[in-house]
């Protein structure tokens, strides 16, 4: 039986999928390494959010530091958005986080300073939808890393549904956590926001998923 079985070469390693998940998590290590108040405040982003309310400014994010959150999310999503069959390469996976990346900064950012009269609330959920795409493009890249190492694994239908799902899961606890800072509050412009712009995400996939199944 063995002697029949197919002989995948190294070769067959998706290489460029490869790259874009060793660069999501290069850019990760370089934000650990150097920009350790803005590792802190990552951490706490899915730990204890509620912190990141307060701020003094020792603790401004410094500019190189948030750049490099974006790019770990770029390039974590791009790597994602191939396993799922979204994007055929990966410039084109590139291209379509970029615009989603961009898109989610300005209409949560826009959104969130209208939707929220509490200042320091609408800064800190800007910042917690920056740490929500850190963590996402992170353990996004790690299974991109699975299915790059294992032609059979990127190649298969089943693996394609699971990283829609973890997709879903991931957008599921972004929301959950920036839900967590608005407890207490019950202001409809707010609620909107988290339903419309935070869990709205999770919900379309979850949808389109029950709708292909059905």
């Amino acid at each position: 039986m063995l002697e029949v079985a197919p002989f995948e070469p190294w070769i067959a390693v998706n290489l460029p999928l490869l790259r874009l998940a060793v660069g999501c998590m290069a850019c990760m290590w370089l934000l650990m390494a150097a920009f350790e108040r803005e590792t802190q405040r990552w951490k706490w982003a899915w730990s204890q959010p509620r912190k990141l309310l307060a701020r003094n400014a020792s603790e401004t994010p410094r500019t190189l530091g948030v750049v490099t959150s974006h790019a770990v999310a770029v390039l974590g999503w791009a790597a994602g958005l191939c396993c799922a069959g979204w994007a055929s390469t990966a410039n084109t996976g590139l291209w379509w986080a970029l615009l989603a990346v961009l898109g989610d900064v300005v209409a949560k950012t826009v959104t969130g300073w209208v939707a929220f009269k509490d200042r320091d609330l609408a800064s800190t959920m800007v910042e917690v939808n920056r740490h929500n795409r850190t963590w996402q493009g992170v353990l996004l890249a790690l299974w991109a890393v699975a299915c790059a190492m294992q032609p059979w694994l990127a190649n298969a239908v089943w693996a394609v549904w699971i990283t829609w799902g973890w997709m879903a899961v991931l957008l599921g606890v972004g929301a959950l956590r920036a839900s967590s800072l608005m407890s207490g509050q019950t202001h409809l412009p707010g609620m909107l926001y988290l339903c419309v712009l935070e869990w709205g995400w999770m919900v379309s996939i979850l949808a389109w998923m029950a709708l292909r199944f059905a």
